[in-house]
């Protein structure tokens, strides 16, 4: 069997909630707590027995919180699914990285490859200010 966070919460949790007591949103214990009870007799759930055999199957209730990896997984791999489909069909590659100069917000022109066909935009309210750096002595 795998390990799970519920797992994991039911372990460390009671530690790790009282030592950071006084920093813990009530909205953070809420969830610790909805995914230590998920699929768990602590939320009840259904008895199944099999007529011809006999035997007993438990179906318990899930949280239905939001951050719980048992109960939104699926619906997780649906959006993503459905993100994916949005993707066209074209080869991607990264324009930028460290040090990179990226694109022209203006002109759309690689800067990595030298400056661009556009002048740079010019601030129209500095201009009378530019007129006096002129008249400054160097």
């Amino acid at each position: 069997m795998a390990l799970e966070l519920a797992d994991i919460f039911r372990q460390f949790g009671p530690a790790y909630r009282q030592k950071y007591a006084a920093h813990l949103l009530p909205s953070h214990r809420r969830v610790m707590r909805d995914i230590e009870r998920c699929r768990t007799a602590a939320l009840g759930g259904q008895v199944y027995r099999c007529s011809a055999c006999g035997e007993v199957q438990y179906s318990y209730h899930s949280c239905r919180n939001r951050h719980c990896p048992k109960c939104q997984s699926p619906e997780r791999a649906k959006w993503l699914a459905a993100q994916h489909s949005l993707l066209l069909p074209v080869p991607r590659y990264a324009l930028g990285g460290e040090g990179s100069r990226a694109l022209c917000p203006r002109c759309g022109h690689d800067l990595n490859a030298g400056p661009g066909g556009c002048a740079p935009a010019v601030d129209l309210r500095w201009r009378p200010l530019a007129a006096l750096k002129d008249k400054l002595p160097k």
